[in-house]
């Protein structure tokens, strides 16, 4: 649904359910995204709710059921950074790049950075973010420039203080109502109401920033995020192959113990476990895309996996069916 207040791009609503974790990755807006459904946990199923308010704010909220864990790479050409607000409005288990996400932080990532989210189940988010050039002219006119940091680097805040962000909270809950009363809302009423509430949550979150401690991403982090990036590059390029850890060492010249490390601190699990939840992913892909001459068979030797009770097992076990049940209901 769009409206528009005459003087910005029109205001977007998206709201998409789905089972599919390509179609879920596909909807986020901001970079390039993958979703993988951590094994021993409830299928995969999620909600997510886009709004663009114009004018730099937009509104993303997300409901997803078992553990998830997003792999993302930041791609926008006209933005030097991307400013995640967190606070987890809702449930929480959400941890970026291996640390737990707090009530209230505020979670910078540049353009081409790669972080890692992953929730421990069943999650609710609702996130707000601040496009970084909005944030840097308010914080600039109320006098942060000691926080201006936060926006150039990979950074974090602390947590914002109660009553901010319980106003915080409040400027949300408006937002999200004015996004759901729309289609019956007197339209020109409602851009006006937009415009008033975007420019208190922009003053909100300037004033959080400066009432809290900024700490920029230490080096030895940073190093690990792009370490992280080359462990995924790995896998998205030994799709279709029998390549394994080995393999994987070689190509990213990273010692198996530092790829151990670095997937147990990103994804919670360890590194053949998470390898073998991204290539049941992509055999999900090949299940769901099927041509004539698809088997279940094929695709699991296709993506590695040679013992196929095993592959059958793991792959109910991500997303509550059997590899023939997923091919059926695609070829139908």
């Amino acid at each position: 649904m769009m409206i528009s207040d005459g003087r910005s791009q029109p205001f977007l609503a998206r709201s998409v359910r789905s089972n599919d974790l390509d179609e879920f990755s596909a909807v986020i807006p901001g970079g390039t995204f993958g979703a993988v459904a951590l094994t021993d946990q409830q299928a995969f199923s999620a909600t997510v709710r886009i709004v663009d308010f114009g004018r730099g704010l937009y509104l993303r909220s997300v409901q997803t059921l078992g553990a998830l864990g997003i792999r993302s790479s930041f791609e926008n050409d006209d933005e030097e950074t991307i400013t995640y607000l967190f606070p987890a409005f809702g449930s929480p288990g959400l941890t970026v790049d291996g640390r737990e996400v707090g009530p209230g932080q505020v979670i910078t990532r540049q353009r081409g950075d790669t972080p890692y989210f992953r929730t421990a189940g069943p999650q609710e988010l609702s996130v707000l973010i601040v496009r970084p050039d909005i944030l840097l002219k308010t914080l600039s006119a109320f006098g942060g420039k000691d926080r201006l940091r936060l926006l150039q680097a990979p950074a974090r805040s602390g947590a914002i203080e109660p009553g901010r962000l319980a106003r915080l909270k409040s400027r949300h809950r408006e937002l999200t109502r004015l996004q759901q009363d729309w289609g019956l809302a007197d339209m020109p009423a409602t851009a006006r109401a937009v415009e008033i509430v975007r420019g208190e949550i922009t003053a909100l979150v300037a004033d959080a920033l400066l009432s809290g401690e900024t700490r920029v991403d230490h080096k030895a982090r940073q190093l690990q995020t792009r370490s992280m990036a080359r462990i995924e590059r790995f896998i998205d390029g030994a799709r279709g192959s029998a390549a394994g850890l080995q393999e994987m060492c070689e190509a990213t010249g990273l010692a198996l113990r530092t790829v151990e490390a670095i997937a147990r601190d990103r994804t919670g699990m360890s590194a053949q476990a998470y390898f073998r939840c991204r290539r049941l992913g992509f055999a999900r892909e090949d299940l769901l895309r099927p041509t004539r001459a698809t088997s279940v068979t094929d695709v699991a030797l296709h993506n590695g996996f040679a013992h196929f009770g095993r592959f059958a097992a793991y792959y109910r076990e991500a997303y509550g069916e059997t590899p023939s049940e997923t091919l059926r209901r695609a070829s139908r």
